[in-house]
C-alpha cells in the first residue's frame, strides 16, 4: 500500500490545498496517514496556517477516509460492501457520511444503495444522493459501481471544496484519492499584503512579540508597549493616546513621567520579563488602538520590504510572511548586517536554505520553527 500527497496551490496562492492518493493490494484492514500545511489559516481566529491531514484505510470490501481541516473540521467518507445471504441480488453497499467542527457532528448520512421494496425485491436506493447540513453542500453516491464518489462544499469557509473517491477492493487492488482545498480571495500581491496574508501574520505577530497594553522594558533596554511599539524616548511616548485607569486620556506630563519611571526601573543584569513592569504603570492603550496601530506598521512596512528585497511583490507567502516576521523583530539593518547568509538565499530563492539560515538566538524556539516552517512551505510549492 502506498499513500502519496501532493500540494494544491495556484499561481497566485489564493488557493490552496492537497491531495492524497492511497492505493495498493491490502492485507487485512491497512491504514496510512498523511498531512499538508497550507500558507494561510482557513479560520480568522487562528494565529498559525491551517493543515490538512488525512486517515486512510483499505481492506476486503470496506474503504474508510478522513480528511480534517486544523482541528475544526473533519471529513468522513466510508464504503461498505455486504454479501447477501441470496446471492448477487441481495449484495448490497452501505454508504455513510460523517461531518464534524470542533468536535461536534454537524451532519451524518448513512444508507445501502440497494433496498427492499414491498415485494421484498431489492431495488435501487430511493435516496436522493443530494443533501445540505452544518453549512455544507454534500452528495453521495446513489448506485453501486466499480468505485464511489462523495463531496462536500462550504461557502463559508472559504469555499472549501472536499472530494473523496473510494474503490473498495472485493480482491486485488483498491484504491482512495481525496482532495481538499480552500480558495481564498484573490488579490493583487506586488500591491502590498493579502487579505490572506494579514489573517496570518497579525495574530502571530501579538503572539510572538506579546500584545501589552502598558509600558515596559524589551529584551534590548527599550521602552515599548503594544505589539513591540518601540518608544525611543519620551517624546514617543507623548504621542499615544495612554489612558488612566478610569478611562480618562492621560496628561503629556503623565505619560512622560511614566516613561520615564519605566525606563528607570531596567537592570541589565535582571531579565525581568514584560509583565513585572505592569505594577509600576498606571497607563495604558485601548485594545482597538493597538489592533489598528499593529496593522498599519504591517501595511506599511511593505514598502520597505520590496526596497529591501528585490522581486518580493512575487515572492510566495509563506515566504513574505516569515520575512516579515524577522523584518518586524529585528529592523531592516540588523537584518541585513547580522544575516547575509540568510539575505544571500532570499537573493537566490532558495527557501530551503533560508529556513535553515532564518534561526535567531535572542528569542524563544517556537518564534524560531514558526519562520522556518514558513520557509520550508514556501519551498514545498515551487
Amino acid at each position: 500500500m502506498k499513500l502519496i500527497t501532493k500540494p494544491i496551490n495556484s499561481a497566485d496562492e489564493n488557493i490552496c490545498g492537497a491531495t492524497f492518493s492511497y492505493s495498493g493490494v491490502p492485507t487485512g484492514v491497512e491504514v496510512a496517514i498523511g498531512s499538508q500545511n497550507l500558507t494561510f489559516s482557513a479560520f480568522q481566529d487562528r494565529n498559525y496556517a491551517s493543515n490538512i491531514s488525512g486517515v486512510f484505510a483499505l481492506g476486503n470490501k470496506v474503504g474508510n477516509t478522513t480528511v480534517q481541516l486544523d482541528a475544526r473540521t473533519a471529513i468522513n467518507f466510508s464504503v461498505y460492501e455486504v454479501s447477501g445471504s441470496k446471492g448477487l441480488e441481495s449484495d448490497n453497499t452501505t454508504v455513510s457520511v460523517v461531518l464534524l467542527q470542533d468536535a461536534t457532528p454537524l451532519f451524518t448520512k448513512s444508507y445501502s444503495l440497494r433496498e427492499q421494496d414491498s415485494s421484498g425485491a431489492y431495488v435501487d436506493t430511493q435516496e436522493t444522493g443530494t443533501y445540505s447540513g452544518g453549512g455544507f453542500f454534500i452528495t453521495m453516491p446513489t448506485r453501486r459501481q466499480g468505485s464511489y464518489v462523495a463531496t462536500f462544499k462550504s461557502p463559508a469557509t472559504h469555499n472549501l471544496e472536499c472530494r473523496i473517491e473510494i474503490a473498495v477492493p472485493a480482491s486485488g487492488a483498491g484504491s482512495i484519492v481525496a482532495m481538499l482545498k480552500v480558495d481564498f480571495p484573490l488579490e493583487d500581491k506586488s500591491a502590498g499584503f493579502t487579505t490572506a496574508e494579514l489573517e496570518s501574520l497579525l495574530p502571530a505577530l501579538k503572539n510572538h512579540e506579546g500584545d501589552k497594553d502598558f509600558m515596559y522594558v524589551d529584551s534590548e533596554g527599550n521602552v515599548t508597549t503594544g505589539v513591540g511599539f518601540l518608544l525611543r524616548n519620551e517624546d514617543a511616548a507623548a504621542e499615544y493616546p495612554f489612558v488612566d485607569l478610569d478611562d480618562n486620556p492621560a496628561t503629556e506630563e503623565q505619560k512622560r513621567a511614566e516613561w520615564r519611571l519605566i525606563a528607570s526601573k531596567y537592570d541589565k543584569n535582571i531579565k525581568h520579563t514584560a509583565d513585572w513592569y505592569e505594577d509600576f504603570t498606571e497607563l495604558y492603550l485601548q485594545g482597538d488602538f493597538i489592533d489598528t496601530k499593529l496593522k498599519a506598521l504591517v501595511v506599511g512596512d511593505f514598502a520597505g520590504l520590496s526596497r529591501n528585497f528585490p522581486g518580493f511583490g512575487g515572492f510566495p507567502s509563506a515566504a513574505r510572511v516569515a520575512i516579515h516576521d524577522m523584518y518586524y523583530n529585528l529592523g531592516a539593518s540588523k537584518l541585513q548586517q547580522k544575516f547575509p547568509s540568510l539575505m544571500a538565499a532570499i537573493a537566490r530563492r532558495d527557501w530551503s536554505a533560508a529556513a535553515v539560515e532564518s534561526h535567531r538566538t535572542k528569542i524563544g524556539e517556537d518564534r524560531n520553527d514558526y519562520v522556518r516552517d514558513l520557509f520550508l512551505i514556501a519551498a514545498s510549492i515551487q
